[in-house]
């Protein structure tokens, strides 16, 4: 192998952590909400109950749930929930409005429910995530609609969290290599408050 030339699939590890990875997505617990459009406000309104059975992510064997929600395509604006501390069946009772939705972009639009596990020291990570579709044809009249649904496993590797600029050094003398880190960019905001101001 010619100097300085590294492979990336001898330092590549197996992880416990990321179970879903090319297999059929798999159940991780379930969520239950409820929708109801107002055709007056043309508004969604998502009313987040509860989550139940979510798989231990901390090492004292408990999570720190919280729950992003988009209406896509629209991935700019979103709404999250309050982390619940060490509970793997959290009831959050929180509701969210997403306006200016005419009716008749319902059948276009996508509500994505992200689950993780909130981590004051390390990337948060993802626990799963809660897909519905078909809204025009759920939501036709004013009332509101009651769902619980599978949190199904996603893979984390696909999420873009930004990128890390490296210098590699390899001294075949010493057989070392020296890895400096350069800076980062494009960072994706992973602080309860939106930010990433403890980068490290």
């Amino acid at each position: 192998m010619p100097i300085g030339e590294i492979k990336p699939e001898l330092y590549k590890q197996q992880s416990e952590e990321e179970p879903c990875r090319e297999r059929t997505p798999e159940a991780v617990g379930s969520l239950h909400f409820a929708l109801v459009y107002n055709h007056e406000e043309k508004s969604l309104i998502v009313k987040i109950i509860n989550a139940a059975n979510l798989p231990a992510k901390d090492f004292s064997g408990t999570s720190d749930p919280y729950i992003k929600i988009y209406l896509l395509p629209d991935r700019k604006h979103k709404f999250q929930t309050k982390v619940h501390r060490k509970n793997l069946s959290p009831t959050f009772n929180e509701s969210f409005t997403f306006t200016n939705v005419p009716y008749h972009e319902l059948a276009s639009r996508i509500l994505q429910f992200v689950v993780y596990d909130f981590d004051r020291f390390s990337r948060h990570e993802l626990i799963g995530q809660v897909v519905v579709k078909d809204l025009n044809g759920d939501l036709c009249n004013s009332h509101e609609k009651d769902y619980i649904a599978d949190i199904l496993c996603i893979n984390q590797e696909k999420i873009d969290i930004g990128e890390v600029m490296l210098s590699l050094c390899y001294l075949q003398t010493a057989g070392r290599l020296t890895v400096t880190i350069i800076k980062a960019r494009n960072l994706k905001a992973m602080d309860i408050t939106g930010s990433s101001g403890q980068s490290f």
